[in-house]
């Protein structure tokens, strides 16, 4: 079985915890044409701003687990030399885990391998090897409340 590659990996802060592995997304996505080209990132949280991201927590209110995004920029008269050499403008696929508070996390790891992965490995199938100049992103929030893992759209 391919591994898919963890590119970043963020240390958490205590009472938080990434819901899935490294191990267990290569496996869900097994039948993924893009799986060696899939990247992974584990960040902290879903934002830059930590006052505004620890009031959402207090808040109960929803929050982005994982995002799958294809990015293909096209270079331009301005597109930096160094950029294009360092492969800023070339194809990848990047997912990104979130961590999310530990008393979410059975419910968030349940429906992210029965729901979500499922799905985000359709989508993936759907849409095949592509280098088209384009941007797609697909990804699913978890609305404490409902203790439901949606698709944002």
């Amino acid at each position: 079985m391919h591994m898919i590659l963890t590119k970043f990996k963020e240390k958490l802060p205590k009472g938080f915890s990434y819901p899935i592995g490294s191990e267990k997304i290569s496996t869900c996505l097994a039948s993924a044409p893009q799986l060696e080209s899939l990247v992974l990132n584990f960040w902290h949280k879903d934002e830059f701003w930590a006052s505004s991201y620890n009031e959402r927590i207090k808040q109960k209110k929803p929050l982005k687990i994982i995002e799958i995004r294809y990015q293909n920029p096209t270079t331009g008269i301005s597109s930096p030399q160094h950029m294009i050499e360092a492969g800023y403008y070339s194809p990848s696929w990047l997912i990104y885990i979130y961590a999310a508070p530990k008393e979410y996390l059975s419910e968030i790891k349940d429906q992210l391998t029965n729901v979500a992965l499922p799905e985000i490995e359709k989508w993936l199938i759907q849409v095949g090897l592509t280098e088209e100049k384009i941007s797609m992103v697909k990804s699913y929030i978890y609305d404490p409340c409902s203790k439901k893992l949606t698709e944002r759209v």
